[in-house]
């Protein structure tokens, strides 16, 4: 119920409200918004690192699985601590360069801005590796390097989220944006998408295209990923299926 009238107590409670929640909603009335800023609050629940919004609970879980590359700790008696750093084998980033044409196909269905599409597939693509060349029967996307580049820092946080938690799959919500944000703050920003950087600015603060793209990049990948894993985790549970090898050859074990 709306009070045009309210007493010092009402009045004080209400103030309390917007300065915490001040974030409100509505579904209709006869106002729109005529851009995409936030008003402050007093307690919020993300804090901005190098121009990059990140929420508490995406801090937690970098930490929890150690997604960001740091340096072995200096403690005397951390001798268990091993440092975090992840080589990609060139098997495994012939791999990464196959599926980064997909995920940039899934990026552009995302994103409406016509730049940052054609930033997605440019003729500058990275070298084509053999296991590219024998892939490709004409109609392969073929990504640009920085998708590449994006898609294998993400390789490398889930290498260390495997490492953590010794090749099991983790429970946690928000997986998704946790690693993107590692990224995010793992990617040099000033060798990725470099035909980008004048495009940046013709954005709004609070809707940076460039780290947008990247986040959308990162999620996709991500995405397949799990996918991937959740499928390896379901093998070991079910075991080995003989109907899908040998549909034709052999009476099957009640499958």
């Amino acid at each position: 119920m709306f009070n045009n009238n309210p007493n010092a107590q009402q009045f004080t409670a209400t103030y309390k409200r917007l300065l915490l929640r001040s974030s409100i909603q509505c579904g209709n009335g006869n106002c729109s918004i005529r851009d995409k800023t936030e008003i402050l609050s007093v307690l919020d629940d993300s804090f901005t690192d190098a121009d990059t919004k990140i929420s508490m609970t995406e801090i937690g879980l970098i930490k929890k699985y150690d997604l960001l590359e740091r340096e072995p700790k200096l403690i005397d008696h951390d001798y268990a601590d091993m440092p975090n750093f992840c080589n990609l084998s060139e098997y495994k980033k012939a791999a990464i360069s196959y599926i980064s044409g997909y995920v940039a196909k899934m990026t552009a269905k995302k994103i409406i801005c016509i730049t940052c599409q054609n930033a997605l597939i440019t003729p500058n693509h990275l070298e084509e590796t053999t296991f590219l060349k024998f892939k490709d029967r004409g109609g392969l996307v073929k990504p640009s390097k920085n998708v590449v580049l994006v898609c294998e820092e993400t390789e490398r946080c889930f290498q260390r989220l495997l490492a953590s938690t010794d090749s099991h799959l983790p429970n946690d919500i928000g997986m998704k944006n946790a690693i993107a944000s590692a990224v995010l703050r793992s990617v040099d920003l000033s060798k990725v998408f470099t035909e980008l950087t004048h495009h940046m600015f013709d954005s709004a603060i609070t809707d940076n295209h460039l780290f947008s793209l990247i986040k959308v990049i990162s999620e996709n990948y991500s995405k397949i990923r799990f996918h991937h894993l959740g499928k390896e985790v379901t093998n070991k549970l079910t075991g080995k299926k003989f109907r899908k090898q040998l549909t034709k050859l052999v009476l099957f074990k009640n499958q």
